[in-house]
């Protein structure tokens, strides 16, 4: 578990370090990373607040909420087994996430980082793609 924290704490502090030269993407997208207990790491663009940083951690079945202008961890949610792949919701409201060793999709509320639900998807998910409502 402290190899997964350091390895986030790694990821965090450099994807700070590129969206505080590069600003954050005015629309909500999901930018992969590879490492050896985390997956993601997905953004969420607030234009009121700063945004929010989410990174999967495999060993540990959660989801650390990150401060990009800190790099610090603010919240990590428990989700399914295996997280894999995450997006973030076009209105930056939800965070899905693939849970690959549960066959399960996890949804996550962004304004409370809390589950709100777990989702049978079938075997083995390892990506996801969000798109907005017409």
């Amino acid at each position: 578990m402290t190899r997964n924290r350091d390895v986030c704490r790694r990821a965090a502090a450099a994807l700070a370090v590129t969206l505080a030269l590069t600003g954050l993407p005015d629309r909500p997208q999901a930018h992969a990373a590879t490492g050896p207990a985390v997956t993601g790491p997905a953004v969420r663009p607030d234009r009121a607040a700063p945004g929010r940083v989410y990174v999967a951690n495999l060993h540990s079945d959660t989801v650390s909420v990150v401060d990009p202008r800190t790099g610090t961890v603010t919240d990590t949610v428990p989700v399914g087994d295996t997280p894999n792949g995450l997006a973030v919701a076009p209105d930056g409201s939800r965070v899905h996430v693939a849970d690959f060793g549960s066959d399960t999709l996890s949804v996550i509320d962004t304004r409370t980082a809390t589950t709100l639900r777990t989702v049978p998807v079938g075997s083995g998910p390892t990506g996801v793609a969000t798109t907005p409502h017409p």
